[in-house]
């Protein structure tokens, strides 16, 4: 008898903090530590390509299919190049170990990530996709 009271107040208590968005069922996290640690190490990759310039290194980790807001790898590949060439993100410091990773063992979303320069700061939002070759940037969104 107090076994299934027990487990009705337990279930009641669930229903209740998801209905109010203070509970995340698991199935919307990543399923394990380790889809978790390669994601992670994806976002140290991108940040530490970034920082320093390399735009290739920074472009190894978008997929082939990316696209946001209109644009392409391509598109952004330019993007990335002109705001280096011009010295845009010389003085960067990025953050990303304060980003939460939600989504699933195929596709996931980062954020926040920080991103701060002399003249100003963003805020940017990565979707990674599992793909053969790893982990890979197939969209992202700044605030």
């Amino acid at each position: 008898m107090k076994r299934r009271y027990l487990c009705a107040i337990m279930a009641k208590t669930l229903v209740a903090l998801i209905g109010a968005g203070c509970f995340t069922p698991a199935a919307r996290q990543p399923r394990d530590a380790v889809h978790t640690a390669e994601v992670r190490d994806v976002l140290h990759q991108w940040r530490d390509a970034f920082v320093a310039g390399n735009l290739d290194g920074v472009m190894a980790l978008y997929s082939e299919h990316f696209s946001a807001r209109g644009k392409d790898r391509a598109a952004i590949t330019r993007d990335l190049e002109e705001m280096m060439r011009d010295g845009h993100a010389h003085d960067v410091r990025v953050n990303v170990d304060i980003a939460a990773i939600s989504g699933d063992d195929r596709r996931v979303s980062v954020r926040p990530i920080a991103l701060c320069t002399q003249t100003g700061s963003d805020t940017l939002r990565l979707d990674l996709a599992r793909e053969t070759n790893g982990w890979r940037v197939v969209d992202m969104d700044s605030k």
